[in-house]
């Protein structure tokens, strides 16, 4: 199971050949610095180990746990990439969505923080004035 902490997780799924992955390092590396406090980032993907390995030290990711499984991309329904879930600190599922930028996965710890399911949702009542 998830590692037992007081932290959520952010587990964020992306691969070496997707360019908004890409553009979404930085963001990653920002955010684990600035919310460690409360916040866990591990990285998922699947594929051929030694590209993954490469692409880890190109990168710079070695700083996040980085978990090679098809079987938890299936678990959360990843249809494309980038994708991010949230869990809460007892590993409950919070918040997941397709995360093209920032703003994306700001709004997941949004839809959190609001107890909503997804970035749509969250979206979606925003624009009815609710949240």
């Amino acid at each position: 199971g998830v590692p037992a902490s007081d932290k959520s997780t952010l587990l964020f799924f992306l691969s070496p050949n997707c360019p908004i992955c890409d553009t979404l390092i930085p963001v990653l590396k920002s955010i684990h610095r600035s919310e460690s406090s409360w916040l866990d980032i591990v990285l998922a993907s699947d594929g051929e180990p030694d590209q993954q390995r490469a692409f880890i030290e190109k990168k710079g990711l070695a700083e996040f746990p980085y978990v090679l499984s098809t079987q938890l991309g299936m678990t959360y329904q990843v249809a494309k990439l980038p994708f991010a879930v949230l869990l809460d600190e007892k590993g409950v599922l919070r918040a997941k969505g397709l995360t093209n930028n920032r703003e994306h996965l700001e709004s997941l710890f949004e839809a959190m923080e609001h107890g909503v399911a997804s970035i749509q949702e969250f979206m979606s009542k925003r624009q009815q004035g609710v949240a």
